[in-house]
């Protein structure tokens, strides 16, 4: 298993490439499926109780369309790390998500 900090130093790699390298929402999905398990483990155990956010991801950003999408995905590239951003691109993932935990 990986360490808490090796995740987030990947999740921060990966999310580097939303500087101009990704043109497409597909791409994007591509681009970040491979790191959803990480996303909900450091969401699930680290942030959204921690935060107290509980929102999903369109109450967050919403998913309006591929621009905007693109526009969000790099707007958080370097500031990723709090449960509402982490939950937007879970939900812009899996749709399906649902929160285990405590939920307000």
């Amino acid at each position: 298993m990986k360490t808490e900090s090796e995740i987030r130093k990947n999740i921060s790699k990966v999310m580097e490439v939303f500087y101009g390298e990704v043109k497409t929402v597909e791409e994007a999905k591509e681009v970040l499926h491979p790191l959803l398990n990480d996303f909900v483990y450091l969401y699930e155990n680290h942030y959204v109780e921690s935060e107290g956010d509980w929102r999903s991801g369109e109450e967050v950003y919403g998913y309006k369309d591929e621009e905007s999408i693109l526009g969000n995905l790099k707007y958080i590239s370097d500031r990723w790390g709090a449960a509402c951003r982490l939950r937007w691109m879970i939900d812009l993932l899996d749709p399906d998500y649902s929160f285990k935990g405590k939920e307000q």
